[in-house]
């Protein structure tokens, strides 16, 4: 696996998920580990109201990679959100 420095935007995100402001301490290392690894492409991460993760990696365009992002949430959570697009967080207005 490639290290990305930390002052890159996937390794800005990865320490954001790390510091468990954002999800369960028990997702952010896979969580992390996975953003850093997809190295290219667009990358998003939703998350449900049980805290449960989806990842849209390596998406050829944003709105693939939170299509891709919410599917996977979808999948093992509900009432899912986009919390992080690219290396950017993303809350409510």
């Amino acid at each position: 696996m490639t290290r990305l420095p930390a002052t890159s935007a996937r390794g800005m995100l990865a320490a954001l998920i790390l510091s468990g402001r954002v999800l369960d301490e028990a997702q952010n290392r896979d969580v992390a580990r996975r953003l850093i690894a997809a190295a290219a492409g667009w990358t998003a991460v939703a998350v449900g109201s049980a805290g449960r993760p989806g990842l849209g990696l390596k998406a050829a365009s944003e709105q693939n990679a939170v299509n891709d992002a919410l599917g996977n949430c979808a999948k093992r959570d509900s009432d899912c959100h986009v919390i992080a697009i690219g290396p950017f967080s993303v809350g409510p207005n």
